[in-house]
């Protein structure tokens, strides 16, 4: 019936008065859920903070970690939103949210401008996650990164290996030519007119 606080304040009352159940993930994961229906985002992120703490075995775990760094980024709290991804990353191998996970792991890192952490992230994404059609994208903006710290000898290597992994891939040849780009621009910087020209 649409009635969220209703339906919110009586799966948390049914744990107060049964905290044993074996429901109690449960409970807790849809009064989140309820909250967040009815936009409520801060009293949603506490119970899935709650679940995750007091439930970690849970098959709602993950996605409880998942809506805490979700809500998280909501009110530019990347921080707690980082290290709630980092958390499900960690140890939820199996979740079909880890991807989705470790990518905006990389990104909140890069909200950050904790660049090395971030292009680190962006790369595990890459090996761990090679099938995502996202995954040459996400290779790619690892090189970004680099070249947003000026490190260019890791913007050649970054963009050698996605050379490498990429260029017998015909949907990707734009990429990889713009990837040689990078590199030739990258040897101007470190004026290596040899390794330029090539």
């Amino acid at each position: 019936e649409e009635k969220y606080d209703e339906a919110a304040d009586m799966y948390l009352k049914m744990l107060e008065e049964n905290p044993q159940t074996q429901f109690a993930a449960m409970a807790l994961n849809n009064a989140a859920v309820a909250y967040e229906k009815r936009k409520r985002y801060d009293s949603a992120s506490k119970l899935y903070e709650r679940l995750a703490k007091e439930y970690p075995e849970s098959p709602f775990t993950d996605n409880a970690l998942f809506r805490v760094a979700l809500n998280a980024e909501r009110f530019f709290d990347f921080d707690k939103a980082v290290g709630a991804y980092k958390t499900l990353v960690r140890r939820h191998k199996e979740s079909p949210r880890r991807a989705d996970a470790l990518y905006n792991l990389a990104l909140a890192l890069e909200n950050l401008q904790q660049y090395k952490s971030s292009a680190r992230e962006y790369l595990r994404y890459c090996d761990l996650f090679p099938d995502r059609d996202d995954a040459p994208e996400v290779c790619f903006r690892a090189g970004k990164v680099y070249k947003k710290m000026d490190d260019l000898k890791k913007v050649v290597s970054t963009y050698e290996n996605f050379i490498r992994r990429y260029q017998g891939n015909k949907l990707h040849g734009d990429r990889v030519v713009d990837a040689y780009l990078q590199i030739a621009k990258a040897y101007g910087e470190l004026k290596n007119d040899r390794k330029q020209k090539e």
